[in-house]
């Protein structure tokens, strides 16, 4: 009803003076506004048709509006700005309001209306952008005065200073950059996106259809040149300003001008982030951008080159000269001047100085780019594989953007990961300075990790780290790995490095949280009645509650040292429990096992913990992709195999492929899960009979072996020179300290992260303690317990150790606690007498699966059978020696003259492997 009452079209040809018109556009923007803010749930699904009648209106108000104020004319340009300006901000209210609106309330041709009014809005929105270059500054302006307040782009009419009274002259330009801003903003919700659980994606109404429209679009109206253009007017004034603003040396006029000159470049680098993404399924989106050098003119980008010298700078460490954390932390900026900062890092009160630097932010949304481009790319490949060949040529470009841009800022994406490393040195520095006055026993035995990280700084690993995996896929891998090769190896050990840095921080967090439920049910509980069935329990409490407490305390520590506060919000959060336990350590009155309850569940750490994950997902991929084990195994036909000479290439220990149907062509590898169900086996040969033309097999799956197996059956034969491990076979520590600066990443580290992943699984399913996304949380064990399966047996392939090596005796116990194993008939047991799975089990198949998890017993079942019988003999032999223990000792932590610790055989063999 207003937009009819306030837009219609005789009012605009009634009126000559555009002042009445904005004013009642201001009207309408004011009007919306409320209406959004007060209109009910209910109410609102019942405007859905109202809603998109107005929206037509407003367009035909704003399209008749733009034909009749053209920018240039007699008309004030201010006045013409702000006006339209207004027009798209009501456009945007009303269209985010449509689009809240549920899937099953819009009818199709809802779709196909809105389909057109946006397609109507976008064009408006580029006319916006292109007419920005017709602003008149006003008769009384001196344009070279103006240029010097305000940094005016040369040919546009536009500035980033602030307005005041006594700047009246300069009102055109605020108004004509905030239609710039206005029209950027519009243009990006208007973009096809393919986000999972957007308001607006394909399945509703961006359909394929649209996003082609939207490509011809911005095709047919050259938008593409002007977006540039403001993209670099902006990055050249926020280039300028952006070393005095980071230092805190900065006027209050220049900061304005920077964050007015960073915002415009966000909003661009955005739009460009949600056309790579569209561009997975409109090839028209992603060709544009290509034909256009939208991906150089980042590359070239002066802001980007500028801040990464400031932050490379700031990093810097020469001798005992440790700059405080607060002036170097990479991704945030300090107002004020660099000898407050240090006095602030030093003391106890909240960081208050240190805010977010939209820079950092920008430069992790062009990582993004490339990395969208990269995915986007792949998809549009594989749509128009043998189909369309001009297409497949004009992407062909796509990889030598991606690798130009990762070799231009090398040394940048990877300072990101060392900063880590000189963030943790220069709190360390801090942290003997002001604590030499006191130390105990108890605290240094507590010991901080050799790594620190800001959540900008783990965002920016996380999304550095997505582009490496994207780098390191398929065909893309081979290109790489022969065009970078330096940075390719720089990519693995980067990676290999993350993965024993994020292991330790998520597993510090699981142990801790395990840790503090198991203490805090053992007390109220009747197995402190029943002690011998404590350790089948919980392991963790084998050696009592007192050294249990002690071990959760230097985890909590240990994760909590991990961590920056860096702003305000940061040490807010910090202070927000998120369980029950941790709300009450928050009194007077608390114990210091409460105390350190609340360093691993607050809202902070939780926060954190999501990204930790991501950034270990990515990791763990990349490692995947490279591991010579995913290429290890060659496949081929019958008409191969039979002209092959198995005797002569397939010697005893070598793994195969069996298939009794043969002909298969196209298997997943030997350590991925396989899709074809029991057709698939994979066996070791033990020996080859030429005469006979056949093979005797030990499977891998039952452990049973089969003679006189046809050469004809063997689809598949492993590359025995690709037996490589990267990760040494070591088990998981019980200190995390040692898990922390233990030499290279270890099968321990990955155990570490699958503790973590069992931990929230089985939390998950209490929802008030749900601390980390189940989706990321599964992504993460499916990914790292493949990897764990991989390494296993390829160490037991390349036979370096012996069962009876302690070291294997601690990995099996380890993996046995992770995945249990059941023994049954076949391996002559009684099913009354089979080992039940335990409640870690239970929790990891929640975050693998039961796939997965049936997999890895399968294959690992020569390890889990070991300490399985291992387990049993221990914990009988602990029944007979220990048949007159009392609960008082289980209690305290001293010791008993003359009688053995009832625990001194789980210290020794068990307690240390499930830690």
């Amino acid at each position: 009803m207003i937009s009819n009452s306030l837009l219609s079209s005789q009012g605009f040809m009634q009126s000559r003076d555009v002042k009445p018109v904005g004013e009642l556009c201001s009207l309408l923007l004011y009007s919306l506004t409320v209406r959004r803010d007060t209109l009910a749930a209910d109410e609102a699904r019942n405007e859905r048709q109202s809603n998109l009648v107005m929206i037509g209106h407003l367009y035909e108000a704003a399209n008749k509006l733009f034909v009749m104020t053209q920018l240039g004319s007699v008309a004030p340009s201010g006045a013409v700005c702000s006006m339209r300006q207004k027009l798209l901000s009501c456009a945007l209210l009303l269209m985010t309001e449509f689009e809240s609106l549920p899937r099953r309330e819009k009818t199709r041709e809802d779709v196909v209306k809105y389909n057109d009014l946006r397609l109507g809005f976008t064009d408006l929105s580029v006319n916006a952008l292109q007419s920005l270059q017709y602003v008149q500054l006003g008769a009384t302006d001196d344009i070279a005065s103006v240029e010097d307040a305000t940094l005016v782009p040369c040919k546009f009419g536009y500035g980033f200073g602030a307005v005041s009274e006594k700047t009246s002259p300069h009102l055109g330009q605020e108004a004509a950059l905030q239609l710039l801003r206005a029209s950027f903003s519009l243009i990006c919700h208007l973009a096809p996106t393919t986000k999972i659980g957007s308001s607006s994606n394909f399945a509703d109404y961006q359909t394929h259809t649209y996003g082609a429209d939207f490509a011809a679009c911005l095709k047919e109206r050259n938008a593409m040149e002007f977006i540039q253009y403001h993209l670099s007017s902006a990055s050249n004034v926020a280039s300028l300003t952006y070393q005095a603003v980071h230092g805190g040396s900065s006027s209050h006029s220049v900061a304005v001008i920077h964050n007015n000159a960073v915002a415009v470049v966000r909003l661009i680098t955005t739009l460009f982030h949600e056309l790579v993404d569209a561009g997975s399924m409109i090839a028209g989106i992603l060709l544009l951008l290509l034909e256009n050098r939208c991906f150089r003119s980042l590359i070239d980008n002066p802001l980007l080159k500028t801040s990464s010298k400031t932050w490379s700078s700031n990093t810097a460490v020469s001798g005992d000269e440790v700059m405080s954390p607060i002036t170097q932390h990479r991704g945030y900026y300090t107002s004020l001047p660099r000898h407050a900062g240090i006095m602030a890092s030093t003391s106890k009160s909240k960081p208050s100085s240190q805010r977010d630097d939209s820079v950092h932010f920008v430069w992790r949304e062009v990582v993004n780019i490339f990395s969208s481009l990269l995915r986007s790319a792949r998809c549009q490949s594989q749509t128009h594989a043998k189909v369309d060949e001009p297409i497949l040529r004009q992407l062909t470009p796509v990889t030598s953007v991606v690798l130009d841009f990762v070799c231009t800022y090398a040394d940048e994406l990877f300072a990101c990961f060392s900063s880590m490393l000189i963030e943790a040195r220069a709190l360390s520095n801090i942290s003997s300075r002001a604590g030499k006055q006191k130390s105990s026993s108890f605290s240094s035995s507590i010991q901080s990790s050799s790594f620190a990280f800001t959540p900008n700084l783990l965002k920016e690993s996380a999304d550095i780290s997505s582009l490496f995996a994207e780098l390191c896929k398929r065909d893309i891998k081979t290109e790489f790995a022969r065009q970078c090769s330096g940075i390719y190896e720089r990519v693995l050990s980067t990676s290999l490095e993350l993965t024993k840095t994020m292991s330790s921080f998520l597993g510090s967090i699981g142990n801790a949280r395990e840790l503090f439920l198991a203490l805090s049910s053992a007390s109220s509980t009747i197995m402190l009645d029943q002690p011998a069935t404590m350790f089948d329990a919980h392991p963790l409490l084998a050696e009592g509650l007192p050294n249990a407490r002690h071990e959760a305390i230097r985890n909590a520590h240990f994760a909590h040292s991990c961590c920056i506060l860096a702003t305000a919000e940061d040490f807010s959060n910090s202070h927000v429990a998120t369980t029950k336990a941790a709300e009450s350590s928050t009194g007077k009155d608390k114990s210091m096992e409460q105390s350190f309850q609340i360093q691993v569940n607050n809202k902070f750490i939780a926060e954190v913990e999501q990204v930790a994950g991501h950034c270990l997902f990515n990791a763990i991929a990349v490692l995947s992709y490279t591991h010579p084990a995913s290429d290890s195994f060659i496949y081929f036909s019958c008409e191969e195999a039979s002209c092959l000479d198995v005797a002569a290439v397939i010697k005893p220990g070598t793994a195969v492929a069996i298939c009794a149907r043969g002909g298969a062509q196209q298997y997943l590898q030997r350590y991925l899960i396989p899709l074809h169900g029991g057709d698939l086996r994979y066996a070791r040969t033990i020996g080859c009979d030429s005469s006979t033309h056949t093979i005797s097999v030990e499977y891998v799956d039952t452990g049973s072996v089969e003679r006189h197996v046809p050469w004809s059956c063997i689809v598949g034969m492993e590359d025995t020179s690709k037996r490589q491990c990267i990760f040494s076979y070591l088990p998981s520590p019980k200190s995390m300290a040692e898990a922390d600066t233990r030499g290279p990443p270890s099968l321990g580290h990955l155990i570490l992260a699958l503790k973590w992943c069992r931990h929230v699984g089985l939390t998950s399913l209490d929802s008030a303690n749900n601390y980390c996304s189940m989706h990321i949380v599964k992504c993460v064990a499916e990914r790292v317990a493949i990897l764990l399966c991989t390494e296993v047996m390829l160490h037991e392939d390349l036979q370096e150790r012996t069962l009876h090596d302690e070291t294997v005796r601690r990995v099996n116990m380890q993996l046995l606690d992770l995945f249990d194993y059941v023994r049954t008939e076949s391996e002559d047991l009684n099913p009354e007498e089979a080992l039940p799975p335990h409640q870690g089990d239970k929790s990891l198949a929640l975050a693998i699966g039961d796939d997965i998890l049936d997999f890895i017993q399968v294959n690992l079942r020569r390890q889990l059978l070991a300490a399985s019988l291992e387990k049993e003999e221990e914990k009988k032999m602990w029944e007979q020696n220990n048949s007159g223990w009392d609960n008082a000792t289980w209690a305290s932590s001293s010791k008993r003259q003359g009688r053995r610790s009832p625990f001194r055989l789980m210290r020794k063999t068990s307690s240390g492997d499930l830690s």
